[in-house]
């Protein structure tokens, strides 16, 4: 679709905190956790040797290209003589947008001469003689920086426009990043279709195209977020804007940031901040493969390019010295295409629907997705991308509103998303719905679609999968860098502070854990356990589980992550026995020897605690660097049984009826309680917790209908605690109990047997009280819960420290009690205080 040519202006956005962007696509606000200073230090964390800096001509080649040279130094030339024509054609396109963000400011609006003279007066012109940009050097305060640079920034970029131009006037920017456009309106959901109108179904319109401009965001913006002033501010940006309106200033959002830009005076604290601008853009920009970042000082720059493995950075250039690379890269940001700029082309719209389309009018933009299949293979790391050759076109799904399920909050890691789908064929919308799921899977483990392709025949308890597309691969980037170009790799030497410190000559990007963004089209969507009915159907759900880890067991496969967000259940009105849920995600499974039922070699990372904290094996707890428990059926099986308790925990300490006895509200409240010791990131008191409820059984006061569950947990939890004490005496001789064998069949008789009594079949079917505060959670998905992987923080600390009933001494020991009983004193000589899983997130 070709883009008209319409006139462009943008004025300084207010100030939206990112919380808030966008509505629609975000489960948790960025700004809940932006600035709390363990995001630093997680950040440093997570940089630590996986930022590179590369010399900047090997930089320039092989992230930015596109230019011959040319450009630049016309552009220079142009800068160093503000007489000439071509100078003040530049500055006259640079006016138009200036004259309407001027005049939504002053409404008795203000001559273009006086609005150019401003503009003339803060665009900073080059000196030869001085080799500097003027109005740029050494400034006395950080905030003195910003105007001018936007004026020079956005000069650049206004330069590139008029000279990447076609014959017919329209600016090839503009073509290359087509309109956003609405879907058809045949291609809607039940409801929609109830609502249209005649009008409706004309042919989809597009939206006036875009225009990239660089704004500065003042210090103190004229709107802003009263209750949230000291949110993190971006200093500049490149922003998408719309032109449908100019003269209405839109809110700043990170759904529309392009390139993030900060802004400093030295270079003190390199790459924290900007690494968070970053960690903002890949959780509210779902189709975003990579992202640029640019930070300015007064007299130097660097570009950094982050993807979901690692980092790449200049070292510090000087503009004033060096003005040609400082125009090149600006240049290019500026002009790149979608694909260049790190948008993901399969996504329609990518990078052009604002914030506020996908919020207000999100009916209108919804998102289709093109999925390619390809063949599966186990190996991602070995395999070429190959398409299936028998479908000759990519598949279009239109993805629902709201996502199933959200990234979590980190920056190198799965980052994890599920969309509710419909398949578009000749124009209709097929009536099923499907899961589709995506993540950037580590390419040193077996592809996860490989655990899929292998238990296809397995009809019940376990999802399908219908395609698989291989679609980025992180390792494609760095392949590209010669190993000579690492000048040097920045490194976290403490973990009192975030600061990173440049080790110079040393290069650890052979370590890089790279990875693959891979999709998968899934034929079940569940719904979360959240929304069981009753107690009986928990029950179901712990048989129907139970027998297909059994299966995957005899398939020589363990799951690993088994976890509330994992477990689906069917949306079937009246399932089939074995079909009432089923398990998802195999992104941390493994296969295991058929004789030994230890893991082969090479199929898992030496990680000593992998899957999901709360649901986590209690043994694992105990585990460190210095010697690992092997992952058996029995942890798979015990992780069972916290979900199952973990379930119960969640739904009781919802159910708060006016009917209730203050016995019966007390018990509600200490399900709360216990809830939020599960959900603790502490090792040590997970530990207790969990060998606190084995060692009593199921004897906590589960409240109301959960009573007539409650002997058949107590009877499972006696066969884990049984299983821990084993694995516990191998764990003090550094060996592993024997792997074979199982209580599967157990488990499964005592589901069968309680199903089957009469004497407590009312308990088993009594709904929830008619009465209920119960705040709905969205954390279902295919591929885990917002407590997703190894350092989730499932609560904030400030909810934790008002809700837990646990106690810490100074030296880190846990203090507590477990439903009013005392817990053990002081960790184990193995556990280790505040420690966090080292497995994939």
């Amino acid at each position: 679709m070709h883009s008209s040519n319409v006139p462009s202006s943008l004025t300084s956005p207010s100030l939206n905190p990112s919380g808030t962007s966008p509505r629609k696509l975000r489960n948790a606000s960025t700004r809940n956790s932006e600035r709390k200073d363990e995001i630093g230090l997680h950040l440093a964390q997570e940089l630590d040797g996986n930022i590179f800096e590369i010399n900047s001509t090997s930089f320039f080649d092989t992230f930015l290209g596109g230019t011959s040279g040319t450009l630049e130094e016309k552009c220079l030339e142009c800068l160093q003589n503000p007489e000439s024509g071509f100078f003040h054609k530049v500055l006259g396109s640079q006016l138009q947008a200036e004259w309407l963000a001027v005049g939504s400011k002053h409404p008795d609006g203000e001559s273009l001469e006086v609005i150019g003279q401003a503009i003339l007066k803060r665009l900073p012109t080059y000196d030869q003689e001085q080799e500097q940009f003027l109005r740029l050097a050494e400034p006395e305060y950080e905030d003195q920086m910003y105007q001018p640079l936007a004026s020079l920034l956005n000069f650049i970029s206004h330069f590139y426009r008029i000279h990447l131009g076609t014959e017919d006037g329209v600016d090839r920017i503009d073509q290359e990043w087509p309109e956003a456009t609405q879907t058809w309106p045949t291609v809607s959901t039940e409801s929609d279709a109830a609502s249209s109108t005649e009008s409706d179904h004309s042919a989809p319109v597009g939206s006036p195209y875009r225009r990239r401009r660089f704004v500065a965001l003042s210090l103190k913006p004229k709107y802003i977020d009263t209750r949230d002033r000291d949110a993190f501010r971006l200093d500049m940006a490149l922003l998408l804007r719309s032109s449908e309106d100019p003269r209405q200033p839109d809110p700043l959002a990170w759904k529309d940031v392009k390139v993030a830009i900060e802004v400093k005076r030295n270079f003190e604290t390199p790459h924290i901040q900007t690494a968070r601008y970053a960690r903002c853009m890949k959780l509210e920009q779902f189709d975003r493969n990579f992202m640029f970042t640019l930070t300015i000082t007064g007299h130097e720059f660097r570009i950094a390019r982050w993807d979901s493995a690692a980092c790449y950075v200049t070292p510090p250039i000087d503009f004033h010295k060096d003005p040609l690379s400082f125009i090149r890269v600006v240049g290019r940001l500026a002009s790149m295409t979608p694909d260049e700029l790190g948008y993901d082309p399969t996504f329609s719209n990518a990078g052009r629907v604002l914030y506020s389309e996908a919020t207000e009018r999100n009916r209108g933009f919804r998102t289709i997705l093109s999925v390619t299949p390809c063949q599966v293979s186990e190996n991602l790391q070995l395999s070429p991308r190959r398409a299936l050759t028998e479908i000759q076109q990519p598949l279009k799904y239109l993805l629902d509103d709201d996502l199933l399920c959200d990234a979590r909050d980190l920056l190198f890691c799965r980052s994890t998303r599920v969309w509710k789908a419909q398949l578009i064929a000749n124009s209709e919308l097929s009536p099923a719905y499907h899961a589709i799921k995506q993540n950037w899977h580590d390419e040193n483990r077996i592809n996860e679609a490989w655990f899929y392709e292998e238990t296809k025949d397995i009809e019940l308890g376990i999802a399908h999968m219908l395609y698989f597309e291989d679609v980025f691969r992180t390792r494609d980037a760095s392949s590209r860098i010669d190993p000579d170009d690492v000048r040097a790799t920045w490194i976290w030497p403490s973990e009192k502070n975030a600061v990173l410190e440049r080790r110079e000559g040393v290069s650890t990007l052979g370590n890089v854990c790279h990875r693959v963004l891979v999709r998968f089209v899934l034929k079940e969507v569940g719904k979360p356990l959240s929304e069981l009915r009753n107690p009986r159907q928990l029950v179901h759900v712990v048989r129907d589980i139970a027998v297909a880890l059994g299966v995957l067991y005899d398939r020589n496969i363990l799951h690993r992550d088994i976890s509330e967000g994992n477990i689906l259940l069917s949306t079937n009105e009246n399932p089939a026995l074995g079909n009432r849920a089923f398990l998802a995600d195999f992104g941390l499974a493994m296969r295991i020897d058929p004789s030994t039922k230890l893991p082969l070699p090479g199929s898992v990372k030496h990680n000593h605690m992998t899957g999901t904290l709360p649901f986590m094996a209690t043994v694992f707890h105990e585990a460190n660097g210095h010697f690992t428990p092997v992952s058996t059926i029995h942890h798979d099986v015990e992780s069972l049984f916290w979900v199952a308790l973990y379930t119960v925990f969640k739904c009781a300490s919802r159910e708060r009826s006016q009917t209730m006895s203050e016995k019966e509200h007390a018990a509600v409240t200490r399900c709360g309680a216990t809830l939020s010791q599960l959900q603790s990131s502490t090792t040590v008191a997970l530990y207790y917790t969990k060998k606190g409820i084995m060692s009593f059984g199921a004897d906590v006061k589960f409240p109301g209908r959960w009573l007539s569950i409650r002997n058949f947990l107590s009877k499972v939890a006696s066969l884990c605690e049984a299983r821990f004490k084993v694995a516990l005496e191998a764990l003090e001789l550094e060996t592993n109990p024997d792997p074979k064998g199982h209580d599967i069949s157990s488990i499964v008789g005592e589901a069968d047997a309680i199903d089957e009594d009469s004497t407590v079949g009312s308990g088993l079917d009594a709904l929830a009280p008619s009465i209920i505060a119960e705040p709905r959670s969205r954390t279902s998905s295919l591929s885990g819960s917002r407590l997703r992987g190894s350092s989730e923080r499932p609560t904030s600390k400030s909810d934790r420290s008002k809700r837990a009933r646990s106690k810490y001494d100074d030296d880190g020991s846990y203090q507590g009690r477990f439903d009013g009983v005392p817990v053990p004193r002081g960790p184990s000589k193995r556990l280790r205080t505040g420690a966090s899983t080292q497995g994939e997130p």
